[in-house]
């Protein structure tokens, strides 16, 4: 789902179109009816992305020029984000390169640095008590 949040600057009631532009070719348009002088509203548009090539696409509202509009460097609005078509989970793995085997090695490492330095520490302070019981004993 994407918001678009829309605010009448005029003078007087206004009903329009606004297009909701998905990358350089997909659209959407929805009619805005009967929006009050200094009244903001917002709209929802959905974007199904199913079958959708893998990739980033920017997302452009416009607003259609009203009769008798003088400003309309406001009615296009261009997202400083980028909705991205993340890949589609399924099927099998059937086999796998040595960029994926290396990668799997490597956040297998990660987790296993703050292991290894807990046990590290769990065995300094074992040695540090055994010495101080060894060492209690002989006295």
């Amino acid at each position: 789902q994407i918001d678009v949040v829309m605010e009448n600057l005029g003078m007087r009631e206004e009903t329009f179109n606004v297009t909701l532009y998905f990358g350089p070719t997909f659209s959407r348009m929805q009619r805005v009816y009967n929006l009050a002088a200094s009244e903001s509203r917002t709209i929802s548009f959905t974007w199904d992305t199913s079958g959708v090539t893998l990739g980033t696409y920017w997302i452009t509202a416009v607003i259609d020029p009203v009769d008798g509009e003088l400003d309309t460097d406001d009615n296009a609005c261009t997202s400083l984000t980028s909705a991205t078509v993340s890949a589609r989970v399924g099927g099998e793995i059937t086999a796998l390169s040595p960029l994926a085997i290396v990668l799997a090695l490597m956040s297998l490492i990660k987790l296993m640095i703050p292991l290894t330095t807990l046990l590290m520490i769990i065995a300094a302070v074992a040695t540090v008590l055994a010495a101080y019981i060894i060492r209690k004993k002989k006295k």
